[in-house]
Parts: C-alpha cells; sequence; structure tokens
C-alpha cells in the first residue's frame, strides 16, 4: 500500500507491462501520454505508445524475465502521445513479479523540453559560432535552473576557470555571483520585463575576486512560450568602475579642496564666461555664485568701458585657443565696487568636456602682502641710510647683519661682521660685570640701555650709545636681537670739555668762597686779639675774647672739613649700616636741637637690608638735609623722612644709566615754598646758597651729592631730595645680615 502511494505520486511515468500490455501506469504517466483516464492505457499494447524508430529495442527489452536484468542506466527514447504528438523521454526498465506473472516496471521522464532547448541551442550554436568564439564579451546560455549550457572562451578567461569543460560544471548563483541571491532579483526582472539590458550585475571569479559585469539578456522560450532557458552577454566593467569610483573620489576630494580653500577659484570655458567658481571667490569679489557663474569675467572688475570689455574679451579668447594664458603673475586690479587689490593670479589648463579648453584660475589677495612688503622696503632702506649703527644677532650673539653705518664707524665690512660675534670691538673698558648684567636684561626680554667704549676695526676708541632689545616671534620666543647704536664720541669730547670749564668756574668759587670765609674768621679772631691786648688784667674780657677766638677757629676747622667731604679728600670708612637706625639717632637730636614748631614725621619701611655705607658721612648728608629744610620752612612747618626699598626695574625705568639692581629711597620732604628751574640746576653747586649773608656757606648740599657719589648712589630733586644706595655693588654686608 506504502509502495502504490510512492508511485502514485511520482513526478516521473511509472508504468508496468505484461505480455507486451500495460498491467498499471500511475497518473504522470497518463498525463505524460496525453490520456484522460487510466483505464484508457491499461491493457493498450505498450508498442503502441512507442515510436516506429524505437519499437525494436524496447520489444527485446520487454521480454526479460526476473534475474536476467542488466544493470542499464535512462535511455532516451521518443514516445507517441494519444494525439500523436512525438514526446521525448528517458527511460529505465527493470523486470518484475506482477502478480504471480513476469512484467516489466518502467520509469519515464518528459525530457522534451530539454531536447527541443538543446535542439535551438545547436542551431543557434551552428549560427553564431564564430562570433561566439570571438567575442570579446562573455556570451553565455544557461538552463533556467541556473546550468550553464556554453560559454565562450571570453568567459573563461573573465571567470578565471583552466577550462569550459570546468566552468560548465558549476552553480551559477552559488560560484559565479558575489551574492548569490542576486541571481534571483535579476530572474525576476527577467520574467517580470522580458529583457536585462545593461543590468549591472556583481560576479566573482574562481578565485573569489569581485567582478562587475552589465547583462543584457533574453530567455529562450518553447512553442508554447514557456522559458526553457537564457542566453546572454556580459561586459566586463570592473575597471570602469573602479575607475568610475577613483573619480568620485578625487571629484570629492576636489570639492572639499575646492569649497574649503582660502583662495579663489574660478573656471572659465574657451569663451572667456565663468563656468565655476568657489565661495572664497564670491567673499573676495563681494558677488553670489549667480551673480558670476555664466557670466563674461571680466564682470568682477570695474567697467572702464565696453569696447575695453569686448577687446580684453578677444584677448582672452585668443590665449586660451592658442594655450598661452599666464602662468602666474601678479597684478593691481580695480573691483566692480571699486576696491583696489593685489592678486597673486595661477592660470592652468582642463580638458572637461569633449577636449574643448577650459582655465583653472587660483586667485590670492596679496594686498597686505604687497602692503607689507612696500613697508618692509621702506623700513629697509630706512636702517640702510639710517644715520645710527643697527646690528641684528641670533639669540647665541652670532652677527646677521650690519648696516652701512656699522662699516662707516668701526671699519668693518658687512662680510668680515657676519657671522662674527660684536666683541670684535670690545676695547676692554667695559667691566664684565657691566656685561653681565647685559645679558642677563635682553635674555630676560628687556631692553638694556647704557654706553661702550669701544675699539674700531684700526684700533682708534670710540664711544657708543647704546640700546639692545629683543626680537620675538609670533609666539613670542626670542629669535634675535637688535641693537642700536649712536656714535656719541663727539659729545664725549664736548662733555669732558664743559667738565673742565665747571670745574674751573668750581674751582674759582671754591677759592673765593675759602677766602671770603676765612677772611670773616681772620677778622673775628683779629678783632678779639685786639681786646685781649687792651683788656690787660680785665680777665672778663680776657675770657670772651678767647672764647671768642675759640669758637672763630671751631668755625674754621668745620670748614675744611667740609671742604675735604666735598673733595672728597677725608677718610672713608664703610660698615654694615641699618638706615633706620641712623634715621631714629637723627631724629633724638632734631627733636632736641629744632623748633617745637616744626613737626618731625618718620615713615620707615620695615625690614630694610643692611647696606655698605660710611656712617659719619651718611649722617653728615641727612643732618645738611635736614638743616636745609628746617631753613626752607622759616622754623614753622612739617618734615618727613622716608625710607623704602626700590626694585631696580623702576629704577632703571627712571634712571636708564642705572644698575639694574634694588636700591634703598631716603625720602627728605619739608612743606617750605620750594625751588624754582632755575635754582634747581644749581643747588648742588659748592658755595651756592639762596640763604641771607652769613647764615649759609652753600656747601651743604654739595656734601650731601659728595656723599652720594661716593657710595654710587642716585639723587633726585623735585622739592625734597631723594637719595638711594646700591644694595649690591657695595662691599658685602657682615655675616648672617640680610
Amino acid at each position: 500500500m506504502r509502495y502504490k502511494r510512492l508511485v502514485e505520486s511520482s513526478p516521473d511515468a511509472v508504468a508496468v507491462h505484461s505480455e507486451g500490455r500495460f498491467v498499471f501506469v500511475n497518473q504522470s504517466s497518463v498525463k505524460m501520454i496525453g490520456a484522460k483516464r487510466v483505464e484508457e492505457l491499461i491493457g493498450t499494447p505498450i508498442l503502441d505508445i512507442v515510436h516506429p524508430d524505437y519499437r525494436e529495442i524496447v520489444k527485446a527489452r520487454a521480454f526479460q524475465k526476473p534475474g536476467e536484468e542488466k544493470e542499464v542506466p535512462f535511455l532516451e527514447e521518443k514516445f507517441l502521445r494519444m494525439d500523436g504528438s512525438v514526446i521525448d523521454v528517458e527511460v529505465a526498465s527493470v523486470p518484475i513479479t506482477y502478480r504471480g506473472k513476469p512484467a516489466m516496471q518502467v520509469v519515464a521522464r518528459d525530457i522534451t523540453n530539454r531536447k527541443r532547448a538543446e535542439e535551438q541551442l545547436r542551431q543557434s550554436e551552428e549560427k553564431y559560432r564564430r562570433l561566439f568564439e570571438e567575442s570579446k564579451d562573455v556570451i553565455f546560455i544557461s538552463t533556467v535552473d541556473g546550468k550553464l549550457v556554453d560559454i565562450n572562451p571570453a568567459g573563461v578567461e573573465m571567470f578565471g576557470f583552466a577550462s569550459k569543460d570546468e566552468l560548465l560544471r558549476v552553480d551559477i548563483a552559488r560560484d559565479l555571483y558575489w551574492n548569490p541571491d542576486d541571481r534571483n532579483r535579476s530572474q525576476i526582472i527577467l520574467r517580470q520585463h522580458g529583457f536585462l539590458n545593461d543590468y549591472e550585475v556583481e560576479l566573482k571569479t574562481k578565485a573569489g575576486e569581485k567582478l562587475v559585469c552589465l547583462e543584457s539578456s533574453t530567455p529562450m522560450r518553447d512553442e508554447k512560450g514557456e522559458a526553457i532557458g537564457f542566453r546572454g552577454i556580459l561586459r566586463n566593467i570592473t575597471r570602469r568602475k573602479r575607475a568610475e569610483e577613483e573619480l568620485k573620489k578625487f571629484e570629492l576630494r576636489f570639492r572639499r579642496v575646492w569649497e574649503s580653500s582660502m583662495d579663489g577659484m574660478r573656471i572659465i570655458d574657451e569663451h572667456g564666461n565663468i563656468v565655476m567658481v568657489n565661495e572664497a571667490f564670491c567673499r573676495m569679489t563681494g558677488k553670489s555664485r549667480a551673480d558670476l557663474e555664466g557670466k563674461p569675467f571680466h564682470t568682477i572688475y570695474k567697467v572702464e568701458s565696453l569696447d575695453k570689455n569686448e577687446r580684453d574679451m578677444g584677448i582672452l579668447r585668443g590665449r586660451i585657443s592658442t594655450r598661452t594664458v599666464p602662468a602666474h603673475s601678479e597684478v593691481e586690479t580695480t573691483l566692480w565696487d571699486g576696491r583696489k587689490m593685489w592678486l597673486e593670479l595661477s592660470n592652468s589648463f582642463l580638458e572637461i568636456e569633449e577636449h574643448r579648453p577650459t582655465v583653472l584660475s587660483i586667485f590670492r589677495d596679496i594686498t597686505r602682502r604687497r602692503k607689507d612688503e612696500e613697508e618692509l622696503r621702506k623700513l629697509s632702506q630706512a636702517v640702510e641710510q639710517s644715520q645710527v649703527s643697527v646690528i641684528i644677532t641670533d639669540v647665541s650673539g652670532s652677527i646677521e647683519y650690519v648696516n652701512p653705518k656699522f662699516t662707516e664707524i668701526t671699519g668693518f665690512s658687512k662680510e668680515e661682521a657676519v657671522g662674527r660675534n660684536p666683541r670684535i670691538l670690545k676695547s676692554g673698558h667695559t667691566s664684565l660685570e657691566e656685561y653681565r648684567d647685559l645679558w642677563e636684561t635682553i635674555s630676560g626680554g628687556n631692553e638694556w640701555r647704557g654706553e661702550f667704549h669701544n675699539k674700531k676695526k684700526n684700533g682708534d676708541l670710540f664711544w657708543e650709545s647704546v640700546s639692545i632689545s629683543p626680537i620675538r616671534n609670533a609666539n613670542g620666543e626670542i629669535t634675535h636681537y637688535l641693537a642700536v647704536k649712536e656714535d656719541i664720541t663727539e659729545r664725549k669730547k664736548l662733555e669732558q670739555q664743559l667738565v673742565q670749564v665747571q670745574k674751573m668756574e668750581s674751582i674759582g668759587t671754591l677759592a673765593a668762597g675759602v677766602a671770603h670765609d676765612f677772611n670773616n674768621i681772620l677778622a673775628i679772631i683779629l678783632g678779639y686779639a685786639s681786646t685781649i691786648g687792651r683788656a690787660a688784667g680785665d680777665f672778663k674780657k680776657i675770657a670772651v675774647g678767647v672764647e671768642g677766638i675759640t669758637k672763630a677757629v671751631e668755625r674754621g676747622a668745620g670748614l675744611v672739613r667740609q671742604i675735604l667731604t666735598f673733595a672728597r679728600k677725608t677718610d672713608f670708612n664703610l660698615e654694615p649700616l641699618n638706615v633706620n637706625s641712623v634715621i631714629g639717632e637723627l631724629a633724638r637730636m632734631l627733636g632736641e636741637t629744632f623748633p617745637k614748631t616744626i613737626h618731625l614725621s618718620l615713615q620707615l619701611e620695615k625690614s630694610l637690608p643692611v647696606i655698605s655705607m660710611d656712617h659719619t658721612q651718611l649722617h653728615q648728608a641727612l643732618l645738611n638735609l635736614c638743616v636745609n629744610a628746617r631753613d626752607a620752612m622759616n622754623d614753622h612747618g612739617s618734615l618727613t623722612i622716608t625710607t623704602k626699598l626700590i626694585p631696580g626695574d623702576d629704577i632703571a625705568s627712571r634712571f636708564p644709566a642705572a644698575v639694574r639692581r634694588h636700591y634703598v629711597m631716603i625720602s627728605v620732604a619739608d612743606t617750605g615754598t620750594g625751588i624754582d628751574e632755575t635754582t634747581r640746576g644749581r643747588i648742588f653747586d659748592p658755595f651756592f646758597t639762596t640763604k641771607e649773608k652769613e647764615k649759609g656757606t652753600g656747601l651743604g648740599l654739595a656734601v650731601v651729592f659728595g656723599v652720594v657719589q661716593a657710595h654710587q648712589g642716585i639723587i633726585d630733586v623735585e622739592s625734597e631730595g631723594r637719595m638711594g644706595f646700591d644694595l649690591q655693588d657695595l662691599p658685602p654686608c657682615p655675616a648672617g645680615s640680610n
């Protein structure tokens, strides 16, 4: 029963015949022969459905007995249908015993469609074999179920197989498609439209390399219109696709460069019309793409005349056609809105469309650069023609540039100086400490000012006033040093002459003052001596005379001491001093001796460093300042003494010649009437005084000036005296001091 159901459901025709007649047929047999019912075939002679050409073969096979059969594969034969039509079949038969009688079981498969397709293919092959064999494109024939029937040599080569036979054995979807499902999609399109025309498919070689092809194919149909196979052409476009991909990547890169470029870009055609511009070009010209693309190239420029525009267009067209457009140029032009602009223009030819020449132009706005170049040219000429020496060195001090004035003054040519150190001018008159201070200042990023007594190439000495400052790059880093040097030799000579004249004048003034004061003292002594001579026995008068003579002598001795201090010939005893302590001692003395109508105020900075000074001279200088202040206030007012530590940079900003070190400032300020400009210029001259006769010697402030100079300090006058003392340039302080 199970066997019968299996046979009945078989798609192949299954029949049993005994003694030359059908004793069993399944439904597939009925359908194959074209009968309507099984009963129409049962009992029918088997040879009735066999084509005459095959009846003898079938007859010989029909009378085999069980046990006599040989292993026979499917044989191709022809059957006759009920309507007389002939069909091709594959037949396999085997002897059996059916209901106790010898019989033959036959299994047949209708291969008519396949045979017709094969026949049509053979006919087609005969007709197109040469084209098939010689075509550079792949030509193929396949079955509906995905088997290759034939393929030309181009296909064998493209897919990378050793032979056609090897290729014909593959499964198309599995072995030749990059994605096997793509064949189903192409088959659906083929069935819907009846053809494929340049349909892009992704295939693969035997080695697994990807192929991109254009498929054009059509179905092969039988007389009933049923598809029995496909014929088609594959054109390998793998290289083209790769080229297209590379072109797309290039176009993308080009577009990115085109739009992101800071330079203006423009493409014009052979007629001189603008084809394409980038955003930077629009910004540069002040026009939109819509205002530019498709317009003549001169639309960005100021219109001078229509005739000139036409002439310019003609010139440009001629240059494009002859490919003589300048590759590079710099031009100054006036834009349409009146703006003047310097442009750097680079041109190159492009072949874009049908080999028609087009020009790519790159515009760079160099207006600022040209202005900078002009300013640099002016600056360069100014430096070259300058009446002061200019030197530029690297950070190590190696000379990179000198101007002509340097050569004129020093005698060293530019070639002799470049690459060497400015020490070629060193004369030995500048201390190592000053050079060290110079390098510390400029390497710290500050300007150094001072004077050098240098030596020329020929050995002559000369004086220079020098300013050296660092040159920085955009990151603020020091890259070079600039020295501006003025020859002040003649000025120094004049100053020395002036000093000599002033010295002679001072000596004359000093001599006259000394003579005058000593005459007064001698007159007092002589007067008292005469009184003593006439007062014989009058001890009271004698005592008064002796006292007067003693005071006169003491006054003379004090005058001598001040003269010696002014001349700096007295003993100079340096010792560590606390300035605030000295001022405290002085304040106590002033409090006892100055009128009570003078208010004394001290504003002393705590923790001042100990400095090295002569105690007596500091006390004398401060006392002279305070006495001078008392006299200026007519014994009524306020006197303020202030001390303060001043940084070296603050001192240097006010006194460029000062050494860049810390100073202690001592300020003596009063509420007197002050002094005018004329008087201020002479207050330190010896024996110069604005006081009434017999109330001053004119040496008080001269002594102060001498003390400050002796201690390498600085004195400044406003309406009060200020003194500062160098902390580090003096002899060292005792151990343990600040």
